[in-house]
């Protein structure tokens, strides 16, 4: 054989030779393949790969072990996540799925159940927030459209623990033997114990979320004096210097919902919710604060047609009672449209108890000191007429028998009403008339045409001797008698005050800071109010 003949066909050896090479090292790819969970489950590689999942801002998770496999359940052991101080956040003692790494990658839409075993959450807030916010505010800064494709899920808890910790008042709470189990597309139930540190007190809440045969679903809720503490870092946010407490019972068995293609959404709803010890304070109550010994909050109300049917519900506590039925539009009430709301057929009753009022809130109320109020009732009711055409809304608030005691000597004011009545269309409301009757105040408006108008009479004498014998003015004094016509039209997104023919006779107004006294001031002009632009402006005032 010729040298040019060896160079186009190899010799056997050198053939074999390297089909050897091609078939160990496929052999050793292969092997790295299925070697490759057990790999990642036994190396430093496990917590490498899952630390990818938090942010790089100084969040730790570690596990202790793992046991992934292709064809098998994928567990992880001792799993906890750090904050970037260290504090943990997060221990369970294991997280198992029960699908195959081959039946993930198959099907990534199923998957399966996951079941945390003995979950510990150390819930820590702070003003700004919580520790779990925190965490979630890192992962998910910006929020991403939901997919359309949906998952199958099924997550089951196992005596899960949450310690919850208020860094400001140092507070400690626990929630123990939670036990969950949650279909995301069916049936959720669950229940658990909360523990108050201080107190030893125990509460439970149960729950069940399961479909109905008839296609809707249904919610059966339990849960017997839950804390009210516990809100009270959330609540601290919206309202300065908050603090609540007291115990908060729920029954609410059987809330059915559904969705009508032609009817929308379909609800029934029958329930009590019952606070035990409740106390509310803030910055605004100046050290004062609101307690009754218990709140009752019974109701039974419907959706159907985008209606609301509230046949029952009711507040009733040691020092009021508000009680309330009919009909709202529920699209109406989610866009606060008050022109369509007003075409319910709705009442709202309630009346407070003045003296009991008084008694907690001093402060807020800028009482006087040494007085007692006795009796005293404030009553209030809203609602329409049906049965006159149109718009036929009335709503009326009075003060009655408000008496007392101001150093062994009676004092006493005399009653105070308040009425105004809506009319026309609901369309286009408008007052007919407006009527305030108190000892120091008269004022009656109606309408013409587009224009509200009407007369005011105010006699500072008599406010400061009716009001100041119940109210500490402080330095402030004021005396004479004001007049006043007024016109209120609304145009192009402006409402518009007009003041003519205003005399105030005998002015006298007095403080360590200001000191006015005029026998006689005329004033008239107009005050503008932007409803688009939310300000104020004052035109040809003198």
């Amino acid at each position: 054989m010729t040298k040019k003949n060896k160079q186009l066909h190899p010799a056997p050896r050198r053939v074999r030779r390297v089909l050897r090479r091609f078939f160990l090292l496929a052999l050793l790819v292969m092997c790295t393949v299925i070697a490759a969970p057990t790999l990642v489950s036994r190396t430093a590689l496990r917590n490498t790969l899952l630390g990818m999942a938090l942010p790089s801002s100084g969040w730790r998770i570690e596990s202790q072990s793992a046991l992934f496999g292709w064809t098998g359940t994928q567990s992880l052991y001792g799993v906890s996540i750090f904050d970037p101080e260290g504090n943990p956040l997060f221990i369970a003692e294991s997280i198992n799925c029960d699908r195959s790494l081959l039946a993930l990658i198959a099907d990534q839409t199923d998957l399966g159940k996951i079941r945390l075993q003995q979950p510990t959450v150390y819930l820590v807030t702070h003003p700004e927030g919580s520790n779990v916010e925190d965490l979630l505010t890192e992962l998910v800064p910006e929020e991403k459209a939901s997919s359309e494709t949906q998952s199958t899920l099924v997550v089951e808890i196992i005596e899960g623990i949450v310690h919850g910790l208020d860094s400001t008042t140092q507070q400690k709470w626990s929630l123990a033997g939670t036990n969950v189990i949650a279909n995301l597309q069916g049936d959720i139930s669950g229940s658990a114990k909360i523990e108050v540190a201080q107190s030893g007190d125990l509460s439970q809440f149960k729950f069940k979320l399961h479909k109905m045969e008839s296609g809707g679903q249904q919610l059966d809720l339990l849960a017997e004096r839950l804390p009210l503490h516990v809100l009270q870092p959330w609540l601290a946010r919206a309202i300065p210097g908050a603090q609540l407490t007291g115990s908060l019972t729920i029954d609410a068995p059987q809330l059915r919902w559904s969705m009508d293609p032609q009817r929308g959404l379909l609800l029934q709803t029958k329930g009590r919710i019952e606070v035990q010890d409740f106390a509310f304070t803030s910055a605004a109550f100046q050290g004062d604060t609101l307690v009754s010994q218990q709140i009752q909050v019974p109701w039974q109300l419907s959706i159907a047609d985008d209606q609301i049917s509230i046949e029952h519900m009711e507040v009733v506590s040691d020092w009021s009672k508000i009680n309330a039925q009919g009909t709202l539009s529920l699209s109406e009430l989610v866009a606060w449209d008050t022109n369509n709301l007003l075409q319910g057929n709705t009442s709202v009753v309630g009346e407070v108890a003045l003296n009991r009022l008084a008694a907690m809130l001093p402060h807020t109320l800028q009482l006087r000191e040494d007085v007692q109020i006795d009796t005293g009732q404030l009553t209030f009711q809203a609602g329409n007429q049906p049965s006159k055409p149109g718009l036929a809304w009335t709503a009326s608030v009075e003060i009655q028998d408000l008496a007392g005691r101001h150093r062994g000597q009676p004092i006493h004011l005399q009653p105070v009403h308040g009425q105004v009545v809506l009319a026309g269309s609901f369309q286009s409301p408008r007052i007919e008339q407006l009527s305030i009757n108190a000892p120091f105040a008269e004022a009656l408006f109606g309408t013409d045409q587009d224009t509200v108008a009407g007369d005011i009479q105010l006699d500072l004498d008599a406010f400061t001797h009716e009001l100041g014998q119940f109210v500490d003015f402080g330095t402030w004094q004021f005396a004479g008698q004001a007049q006043l016509h007024a016109e209120l039209q609304l145009m192009d997104n402006t409402l518009h005050l007009h003041s003519s023919a205003g005399t105030i006779n005998n002015l006298r107004v007095q403080s360590d800071t200001l000191s006015i006294d005029e026998p006689r001031v005329q004033f008239s002009g107009k005050i503008v109010w932007d409803k688009v632009a939310q300000n104020f402006s004052s035109q040809e005032f003198q």
